[in-house]
């Protein structure tokens, strides 16, 4: 037997209060994704931070990290 069909049978003899348990540990279980700041917020920025700042967070990226690829953009 397919282990989702075994989970589904088990699923529908409980009731709706142990689905509900069922459901709040399945949500534990997976990793959370980070929330973003949306594009259009970020957009407001274009043209604003000057070279120099960006210039600097380049250097800060590089020696963290190795290195900056400005084509993976």
């Amino acid at each position: 037997m397919f282990l989702e069909q075994e989970i589904l049978d088990h699923l529908r003899r409980l009731s709706d209060a142990q689905r509900q348990r069922v459901l709040d540990y399945i949500r534990t279980l997976e990793p959370e994704r980070p929330q973003g700041t949306p594009a259009h917020v970020l957009k407001g920025f274009v043209g604003h931070i000057p070279d120099e700042e960006l210039d600097r967070m380049e250097r800060a990226i590089d020696d963290d990290l190795g290195q900056v690829n400005p084509d993976a953009w």
